[in-house]
């Protein structure tokens, strides 16, 4: 074989290689891409938050048991000095059809009065523990995504949208996992998805958050949606009506 043929041959069987090899590099994230987008998604919520703090609104929260709608509770909601979330109810609260039932002086009336009441406080003891749960999770803490990066249980993906997915696994349980859904453009969250359970893993709870934007950009948690299939029960809560507080 001459010279002129050796070089096509080992032309022809390396240049792929070379163009495969260059591909792959361009495609992969450049060292520190994801610690960089999770450093600033930490400032932007940093940031976000001390607006948000000037804010006060209005929660309505509604429980569905066996899907049927109970009567929704409104609160006034707004910081309080400790960084906790202060709730005033407003206005009357409408009361369940149970506790406005008079009662009933028959024998089989008290023993159905008495049986109305046991699945209320059934109700309301799982009604908390859902809620104690989900507080583990909503709002969402920069110190735990701080805790997930150390220990090497954050992940960033993309899906070739304006969008990334940051994956944190472990976040408060072992097992459970959330997935934030961030805008590259303004670095803020859009939706929170979160996958957890009560005493067993088949106890499932799920949760999914919303997020809009106020006038002046300021982001806040607008609809959430809490799943407890083992409870046969669902929490709604929207938030709305935002304006700033006044001292």
């Amino acid at each position: 074989m001459n010279n002129s043929k050796r070089v096509c041959t080992i032309a022809k069987i390396v240049l792929p290689f070379l163009l495969t090899c260059a591909s792959f590099a361009q495609t992969q994230p450049q060292p520190g891409t994801a610690q960089q987008r999770f450093q600033q998604m930490q400032q932007a919520l940093a940031a976000n938050s001390q607006r948000l703090h000037q804010y006060q609104w209005i929660e309505t929260n509604t429980v569905s048991i066996n899907g049927e709608p109970r009567p929704p509770k409104r609160s006034i909601c707004k910081y309080g000095p400790d960084g906790t979330v202060q709730k005033t109810p407003l206005g009357q609260q409408e009361a369940a059809p149970e506790q406005q039932a008079p009662m009933l002086p028959l024998r089989g009336g008290l023993i159905r009065r008495l049986v109305t009441k046991k699945k209320k406080d059934e109700y309301e003891k799982d009604a908390t523990q859902i809620r104690t749960l989900a507080a583990l999770y909503i709002p969402f803490s920069r110190d735990k995504l701080r805790e997930a990066l150390m220990a090497g249980r954050a992940s960033l993906e993309q899906d070739g949208t304006n969008d990334e997915t940051a994956v944190i696994k472990d976040y408060a349980k072992p097992g459970d996992q959330v997935q934030i859904t961030l805008s590259r453009t303004t670095k803020q969250i859009e939706q929170v998805s979160i996958q957890s359970y009560f005493e067993k893993p088949s106890q499932v709870l799920t949760a999914n958050v919303q997020f809009s934007r106020l006038s002046d950009g300021t982001n806040h948690p607008s609809y959430t949606t809490i799943n407890a299939p083992s409870k046969n029960m669902t929490i709604s809560i929207v938030n709305s009506d935002y304006s700033r507080v006044t001292e």
